[in-house]
């Protein structure tokens, strides 16, 4: 029941502000991701601090896999001045490779971070 002085909204006028705050939320995120000159708006971002990267190669799997078909975006960094981290394949949707390296290209044990950027699976 409506105290004094407001009333109460019906259902299809719910919906239709609802509607009207999505269409809002989408065109900023409109603005948020493209990914190969494509706008994608349903994307997801996955991330992981202190990781350590094997020499031989440490696999990563996604929590939240992602679309099929789609090739995420996956940035590394190295937490140590005079090693990095790298891939030598592309990641899938599931997950990538991560090896850690030192500046002379030898295996070589380091901790990293990885961000990935792409479309919900």
């Amino acid at each position: 029941m409506a105290r004094p002085g407001e009333r109460i909204i019906t259902n299809a006028e719910l919906e239709n502000r609802l509607a009207a705050l999505k269409s809002q939320v989408d065109s900023i995120l409109s603005f948020l991701v493209f990914i190969d000159g494509a706008e994608i708006k349903n994307f997801l971002i996955q991330g992981e601090a202190q990781v350590l990267f094997a020499g031989a190669g440490t696999a990563i799997t996604f929590d939240q896999p992602y679309k099929v078909g789609t090739i995420p975006i996956v940035i590394l960094s190295s937490q140590n001045k005079s090693c990095v981290v790298g891939r030598h394949a592309a990641p899938t949707a599931t997950g990538f490779t991560g090896y850690g390296r030192g500046l002379d290209d030898s295996s070589f044990d380091v901790y990293g971070s990885w961000v990935a950027i792409g479309e919900r699976g």
